[in-house]
Formats: C-alpha cells, sequence, structure tokens
C-alpha cells in the first residue's frame, strides 16, 4: 500500500473516530436517561404545516395555535426569523413525513456531528491532527452546544453551513483561487444567516474585518453572493410595511397597528398571554410604564429594553450607554459560566490559546479577536441584546481552548524539565483532568434539564389523546410556551396561552366566559386544582389534568447508576 493511500485511510478513520464518537457523546443522555430532553421550536410546527397545506404559520389572528386541519383557513403568515431552517425541516418531512421528537434528536445530533466534522478539518489544516483531537473532544463536551442539540429548530442547520463557510475562509487563504473559495464563502456565510439571524452580525463584521486588516480587493468576492442571496430572499420582507418579518415592527410604526398580525414568539417578550395584548393591550402598558417610573435606574432601563424589543418603545439615546454596559457585563459573565461554557478554567485557557494563536498565526488571531468583540458590543450597545450567544462563537471556544491546553504543556515542560515520556504521560493526565472537569458541568447542566420537563409532557399529551376533542375547540394552557408548541407539534391540537394571573384576573371579573368565548377554549390543562375548579364552574370547560399524578423519572438500570454516580 502506498504512503498516500496509507495517509487517505488514517483520514477517513481519523474523522470517522469524532463523527461516531460526538454521537455517542451528545447521545448519551438519552441512553442514560431513556428519554431526551428535547424542545420543539415553533419553526418546526410551521415546517410541518407548510409541508402539509402550503401555508408557512401555525397561529390565528388571537394567536391560538392551530391543529393542523385549520391551518389552511385560519393561520396567518408568520413572521418568525430563521427561515431557512424553517423550509430545509420542511423539505425534509416532504421525502419522510412529519418525524417524531426522538428521531429529530438523532437528526439534530447527526448535523452537528457533520458540522464539527467539517470544523475538524479546518483545525486539522491548521494545527494538525492532535488539535484537531482534543478540539473535538472539547467541542463535544461544551455544555451550551450539548444542550442546543436538543433545541430542535435553533442552530443545527446554522452551524453546518457555519463550518462550511471557515472551511472555505481558512482553505481559501492565500490559494491560487481564491476568489473562487471566497465566494463559496459568501454563499455558505448568507445561509448561516438566513438558517439562524444571530450570524447576521457576523456579515458587517467579516466586512469591516477585511477592510481593516486584509486585502480590500477580496471584498468583492466575498460579498457578491452576500448582497445578491439578501437583496432577493432577505432584505424585502424586512422592510415591509406588510409585517413581513418579524423585525418590520421594529423600523416601520405602520407595523403596530391593532389589526397587524404579530407572532406571539415576538410579543411574548412582554405580553404574558395573547388575551393580555389583544383585549388589555393599552392596560397592560399603563401598568407596564408606570412600573417603569417607580423602578430604580438600571432597573427601568432593563424594563425598557423590553419595550424596545418588542417595538412597544425603546430606551432613549443617552440611555443606551449604562444599558449596553449592564447588557456588557452580563455578556462577559457567560463566558465564565459553568452551564454555558464549562468555567472559568475553559476560560483561562482560552486566554492561553489567543497568546498562542498570536505565535503561531497572527492573522486569524486578529480575525478571533475582532469577531468575539466587535459581536459583544454590537448586541450590548446596538441590539440591547441579553441572551447567551456562545453558540454563536462555536468553534471559537473550544479552539482557543485546546491551543491554550497545549501552550500550557510547554510551559510546563519547559519550566519542570520533563523527559519526553514523562511530559507525554503529564500531558495526557492534564487532559484528563481538564476534560472530566467539563463534564462535571455537562453532568450538573443536565441534572437541570431534566428536571421532569419530558416526562411531565408525555403526561399532558396521554390526557389530550385520551378525550375526544374536536379540532375547533381550543385548549387553555397555562405552562411554559414551549411546552405548548411541542403539544400542539405532537397532538395536533388548539392550544392557547392563558397565565394563571390572568385567569385569576378574569375570574374575580366574572369575565372568563366571555374570555374563553372569544379564544373558542373547551378545555383546560396545567393549572392547579383549586383554579382548575373554579375555572371549570365558571366557564363550563373541561379540566384535562384533573386527577394527574406527578411526572416520575423513568428507572435507570444499576450499571447505569454505577456510571453516572462516578460523576458527581
Amino acid at each position: 500500500m502506498s504512503s498516500s493511500i496509507k495517509k487517505i485511510v488514517l483520514l477517513l478513520l481519523f474523522f470517522t473516530t469524532i463523527f461516531i464518537g460526538s454521537f455517542c457523546v451528545w447521545y448519551a443522555p438519552v441512553l442514560f436517561k431513556g428519554q431526551a430532553p428535547y424542545k420543539i421550536k415553533d419553526s418546526l410546527v410551521i415546517a410541518k404545516n407548510f409541508q402539509q397545506t402550503g401555508v408557512f404559520g401555525f397561529e390565528n389572528k388571537l394567536n391560538v395555535f392551530l391543529a393542523p386541519s385549520l391551518v389552511k383557513d385560519e393561520a396567518e403568515v408568520a413572521l418568525a426569523g430563521n427561515k431557512l431552517t424553517t423550509y430545509l425541516y420542511a423539505a425534509l418531512f416532504k421525502v419522510t413525513g412529519p418525524l417524531s421528537p426522538d428521531v429529530l434528536v438523532i437528526v439534530s445530533i447527526l448535523l452537528n456531528c457533520l458540522a464539527l466534522l467539517i470544523f475538524a478539518v479546518v483545525v486539522r489544516r491548521l494545527y494538525g491532527f492532535g488539535a484537531a483531537a482534543l478540539f473535538s473532544a472539547l467541542y463535544a463536551l461544551t455544555p451550551i452546544l450539548w444542550q442546543q442539540i436538543y433545541s430542535i429548530g435553533s442552530y443545527e442547520f446554522a452551524f453546518l453551513f457555519l463550518s462550511l463557510f471557515f472551511l472555505c475562509f481558512v482553505f481559501g487563504r492565500g490559494a491560487r483561487r481564491e476568489n473562487i473559495w471566497l465566494f463559496s464563502a459568501g454563499i455558505c456565510l448568507v445561509l448561516a444567516a438566513l438558517a439562524r439571524e444571530a450570524f447576521l452580525l457576523l456579515i458587517p463584521i467579516l466586512f469591516l474585518y477585511f477592510w481593516l486588516y486584509r486585502s480590500r480587493r477580496l471584498l468583492i468576492p466575498l460579498f457578491i453572493p452576500v448582497v445578491l442571496i439578501l437583496s432577493v430572499f432577505y432584505i424585502p420582507s424586512f422592510f415591509s410595511q406588510e409585517g413581513g418579518n418579524v423585525y418590520s415592527k421594529l423600523f416601520f410604526s405602520n407595523a403596530q397597528s391593532e389589526n397587524s398580525f404579530q407572532d406571539f414568539s415576538l410579543y411574548g417578550h412582554l405580553y404574558p398571554d395573547p388575551y393580555t395584548y389583544h383585549f388589555e393591550r393599552q392596560s397592560f402598558l399603563d401598568s407596564y410604564n408606570a412600573g417603569i417610573k417607580n423602578a430604580g435606574f438600571m432597573e427601568s432601563l432593563q424594563l425598557k429594553k423590553v419595550l424596545g424589543n418588542t417595538g412597544e418603545g425603546s430606551a432613549a439615546f443617552w440611555e443606551r450607554l449604562p444599558l449596553g454596559g449592564l447588557l456588557l457585563a452580563g455578556h462577559l459573565g457567560y463566558f465564565f459560566s459553568l452551564q454555558e461554557a464549562g468555567g472559568p478554567v475553559v476560560m483561562f485557557l482560552a486566554l492561553l490559546g489567543l497568546f498562542y494563536l498570536r505565535r503561531k498565526d497572527e492573522d486569524l488571531y486578529k480575525f478571533f479577536i475582532f469577531w468575539v468583540t466587535t459581536t459583544i458590543l454590537l448586541l450590548s450597545f446596538v441590539v440591547l441584546a441579553s441572551r447567551p450567544h456562545l453558540m454563536d462563537f462555536s468553534w471559537a471556544m473550544p479552539l482557543l481552548a485546546s491551543l491554550g491546553i497545549f501552550y500550557l504543556i510547554d510551559i510546563l515542560k519547559e519550566k519542570l524539565g520533563l523527559s519526553a515520556k514523562n511530559n507525554l504521560i503529564f500531558s495526557f493526565f492534564l487532559i484528563f483532568i481538564f476534560a472530566y472537569s467539563i463534564f462535571l458541568a455537562d453532568h450538573v447542566v443536565f441534572g437541570n434539564v431534566y428536571n421532569g420537563n419530558s416526562a411531565r409532557t408525555e403526561h399532558y399529551l396521554a390526557q389530550i389523546k385520551s378525550r375526544d376533542i374536536k379540532s375547533d375547540r381550543v385548549i387553555a394552557f397555562s405552562s411554559d410556551t414551549q411546552d405548548a408548541v411541542l403539544l400542539n407539534y405532537l397532538a395536533e391540537k388548539s392550544i392557547v396561552i392563558f397565565r394563571e394571573a390572568t385567569v385569576k384576573k378574569l375570574l374575580a371579573e366574572n369575565k372568563i366566559k366571555e374570555a374563553f368565548a372569544d379564544f373558542k377554549v373547551g378545555y383546560i390543562m396545567a393549572y392547579d386544582s383549586e383554579l382548575s375548579k373554579k375555572i371549570t364552574e365558571s366557564s363550563g370547560a373541561i379540566n384535562l389534568t384533573d386527577g394527574l399524578s406527578s411526572a416520575g423519572e423513568p428507572k435507570i438500570s444499576p450499571i447505569k447508576s454505577f456510571i453516572l454516580n462516578l460523576v458527581r
């Protein structure tokens, strides 16, 4: 066997091991717990409806999550972003039919494994096999990346396109056909942004990076496909005064009229439920604004931020500086978070990795610094976003941490004067301790994730399926919105959110029957027993969770229990 064939075989074996190993790691919680802690994003429900009816939506004018049989006649066109992810799942459903959450988890894991494989190819190209192997292990064990795999319909396609972007970006540096590589990179970049709009921030950041640090002529091949694709498929809806995009409300006051449709996923950040938004909107805003006046300075800024994020108001220009500073502190804290990045040790090693990168590849060092810094500043002071965005740097943190480990090993080898054999043993020990510390963080994270959510949803689903509920009868639901979306996907019944506080207020005002009639509510679910009794007596609605026992955890075999108890 020639040396070139041996090299190809070794490469295939290496990357196959990464793919299979990452799949085993990410699927391990399902094997041990017997169930996946999945969450279904509304993009999956819309994808299913689009495949079955051709309608891109799942809510009616009153934001009831509709049963599939009502979608064609009653559903409004959804304004939610990340539309490419929705269309890709719709294409998948056209081939396979709607998939169960357990199968969707496997699809998500496979897509993420493929993205990791491509990132590993990039790292191997840059720093060799050792760095690629360590990077892959850290990537697979990073808590925030592990969690998002089970949030189906979020980042899986975006990460795949992002990995392809960096593949073209890195392989094209200094290549003979660099323009072709950059053109391909531009296509992958814009696809990643359309699949997950958080990556739209990367587009202006890359423009500034090339303008300041790279040859400006390279901007043309990179941004031609970006501008063309966005101009055709995104910008027209983004600036549509008819509200063709969820962000239209933030740019056009006409989109805020009482008659315009708005996704619950947007206004649900401010209003507790559809009833409050549609029937008590002004009184709620008056009360909210009164709360702003009575709140302290920093709390009032946070409340104004929510108004700005939902298009109902905004923070004054001079207020953005202190609010941005507060948000910046929160974003920086995520880098040290045990449940997001794996803890301060990971951040320490990532900083070491930056110093190592500066010595090895100053161009990539500048890019990572510019990318992370500019993204955090834009999120804090321009977008005013407060959610963790560590997923946006999906491969940067594990790469920097893995380089930091190599740098730390080099430092200790030099300071301790270790022989080659002792240095190898010490290196494996250090890597094992570090990987084990991240696994401890994962153990804590999944202990919180598996707090009965999946088992509770299964009980709710069983109660719904035990009744003959007509499609035009709506279930009033008080639990988490994600649970409502998941039940709508699985049970295919109409569901509307009615928070307990709203129900108590309606009961006190003797308006519950009228309110339920407006939403065609015939059933209630997930209210406590005392409140449920009052609701059924006042409205005539049927309680689906009457006598529902608490959800129990699946039993774990002694062998699995022993293995899990090794990690505490």
